[in-house]
């Protein structure tokens, strides 16, 4: 995306720990755990870059759901955890599907999801990935795919896995240990691109 909104940038590196390449899949995912207000930020994000989903959206969730996107639209990620976590977002709909059972079913909505996919741009500076592999936010196969498909494009990747088990799932340790032990990777790897080291690739 660099080069279309910061092209005078110098990019040496980036980091990406779970990126939730897959915006679709990760919507499915986190539903019912603790991070279930996420699916709010997502939605409000769509409604904002693309208001002509709104009379769709407004079609299909309910008195709850309305509530929920309006409650997350000025929420951090602690207080959606305490309002809404372990919530399952079929009780935000008219038709009791989950919120990513009615998206799947707007062609409009799958159009925009599709767009935001991750793997469908380069970048052009080397990338460390780190994903752990018991994620129960982001799922593990979204990083590993996103890895792949930049390295098929050329990209400079290293994809780090972070091997710690499961405890206990929905609660989004999983998700947010690997950032933690991941960081002497993640700092030590960005230091080395200021200072221009060559970057590793395990494509």
């Amino acid at each position: 995306m660099k080069p279309s909104y910061a092209p005078e940038l110098d990019l040496k590196g980036t980091y990406a720990g779970a990126p939730p390449a897959d915006l679709a899949a990760t919507l499915q995912q986190v539903d019912g755990t603790f991070l279930t207000g996420v699916i709010g930020y997502a939605l409000n994000g769509i409604l904002a870059q693309y208001p002509e989903v709104q009379p769709l959206l407004d079609a299909e969730i309910n008195d709850r759901g309305r509530q929920m996107l309006a409650a997350t639209k000025n929420q951090c990620v602690a207080e959606s955890g305490l309002q809404f976590g372990f919530q399952q977002s079929s009780s935000f709909t008219n038709s009791g599907e989950s919120l990513s059972a009615v998206l799947a079913r707007l062609p409009m909505a799958q159009a925009i999801l599709d767009e935001q996919k991750i793997g469908k741009l380069t970048p052009e500076s080397p990338v460390l990935i780190q994903h752990g592999r018991s994620d129960d936010i982001v799922p593990f196969g979204q990083g590993q795919q996103l890895a792949r498909d930049w390295c098929g494009k050329g990209a400079t990747v290293q994809f780090s896995v972070n091997e710690l088990p499961p405890i206990i799932p929905g609660m989004a340790i999983n998700h947010a240990t690997p950032y933690l032990v991941g960081t002497p990777e993640s700092v030590g790897y960005m230091i080395d691109r200021f200072n221009n080291v060559p970057a590793p690739s395990n494509c």
